[in-house]
């Protein structure tokens, strides 16, 4: 009987982590890049057109392009999730939450920008 009470109590502790949980919203918008912070801390910043920022996440390939993309208007679609509003934010981060990237594209292109090259597969045979 116990160890029915202390794992009951156990899981009630437990439930307002789990209830908590925020899921993320998916959206579509424009804007540009900027990067914040100090070297070697910098990270991805998206000033909309609105003057709304996200903090961008994105893959390593994504990142490195995105980087050269400053000065480019470009559409993201991909994932948001809010900050929460009475906590202090988290390093490396600002504006209204983060944006996960899920796919982007330029729309006015006013450099050139290298885009990355795709990575060979470890397995793969050399051609003879």
């Amino acid at each position: 009987m116990k160890i029915f009470t202390s794992l009951l109590l156990s899981l009630l502790c437990l439930f307002p982590c789990f209830a908590s949980a925020k899921k993320a919203a998916e959206i579509d918008i424009s804007g540009n890049i900027l990067i914040a912070g100090n070297e070697p801390h910098t990270y991805i910043v998206f000033k909309t057109e609105t003057n709304e920022v996200y903090t961008l996440i994105a893959e390593k390939k994504d990142s490195f392009a995105l980087r050269a993309a400053q000065g480019n208007i470009i559409s993201i679609h991909g994932l948001f999730t809010a900050f929460e509003q009475d906590k202090p934010l988290p390093p490396e981060s600002a504006g209204l939450g983060y944006l996960e990237v899920v796919s982007w594209e330029l729309l006015n292109e006013t450099k050139e920008i290298e885009k990355p090259e795709p990575v060979p597969e470890q397995n793969a045979k050399p051609h003879d």
